[in-house]
């Protein structure tokens, strides 16, 4: 048996209902007093997947993969902008991408619960910047990062921002004459020294960049894109279609499987036959 409290946990939902159960040795459907439909489909005797519709029709808003009624396997928040998140054993365990009105706001993985690796993060209001330089913008459409971070057990080691082109290059030397003694010290003097700061500290970054390697501001650290596509563990982009946003997850071979299940399940509107029961997203 599965209570509606366990439920509600594994969707993040609310529900003041404690003593509401179902058996979990089948299908479960029911209704909520939100109007959402909930299907819980049996895989087999320890797998099972939660769908959640507003409307039951041939979209979902969530779904959740879970093994003897934890989350393991992949979350995904299907409607308007993807989020995707893989768990194991109820903790959040590999891959996770998370989108925003077309901008994948970051993406990277997670081990035992933790931040592992590189981490990438974008930023809709910093992207605008690139859209009006496209000549400056990364070769996949509607996806740069903004910024990168590297962790270790969930340990921010590293921020990064990335250097390749003329326009990143200038944006890179305002930030770090903000902070730079060096800089604001010329300011009081002459143009020539004020050029010459940053006549020589671009061509620091550069050398530092074009070979490969890293450079470490006084703000922040830079490094190319192409180096560090060469050095991450994230999987490979895929360029988007349409309006969508650039992604790594085949979302439609999933929404393909998923369907091809609650079709063999034969769901429709008469599977959800009960009362509503108090259950409401929070």
């Amino acid at each position: 048996m599965i209570k509606l409290k366990t439920i509600a946990d594994l969707l993040d939902f609310k529900t003041d209902d404690l003593t509401t159960e179902f058996d979990d040795s089948k299908d479960i459907f029911f209704k909520t007093t939100a109007e959402d439909h909930i299907e819980i489909l049996k895989i087999d005797h320890a797998r099972s997947i939660i769908f959640v519709s507003s409307n039951l029709n041939d979209t979902f808003d969530i779904s959740i993969e879970l093994k003897n009624n934890k989350r393991d396997g992949r979350l995904i928040f299907w409607s308007e902008w993807m989020d995707y998140e893989e768990f194991e054993d109820g903790f959040l365990n590999g891959y996770s991408e998370r989108a925003f009105e077309q901008i994948l706001t970051e993406r990277g993985f997670f081990k035992n619960g933790l931040k592992e690796g590189w981490w990438e993060y974008g930023n809709k209001y910093h992207d605008l910047l690139f859209y009006e330089n496209r000549g400056d913008f990364h070769s996949i459409e509607n996806y740069r990062p903004a910024y990168l971070r590297f962790y270790i057990k969930g340990i921010d080691i590293n921020k990064y921002l990335t250097l390749d082109s003329q326009y990143e290059y200038q944006e890179a030397i305002k930030i770090e004459s903000e902070k730079s003694v060096t800089y604001n010290s010329y300011i009081k003097g002459q143009e020539f020294w004020r050029n010459s700061w940053k006549e020589s500290t671009e061509k620091w970054m550069r050398d530092a960049i074009e070979s490969g390697g890293t450079y470490f501001g006084k703000v922040q650290n830079y490094i190319s894109y192409e180096t560090y596509l060469k050095i991450t563990n994230l999987p490979k982009l895929k360029p988007p279609i349409n309006e969508t946003y650039a992604r790594s997850i085949d979302y439609d071979q999933i929404l393909k499987e998923y369907n091809k299940l609650r079709t063999m399940k034969k769901v429709s509107r008469d599977s959800f036959k009960s009362e509503p029961v108090q259950l409401w997203r929070d």
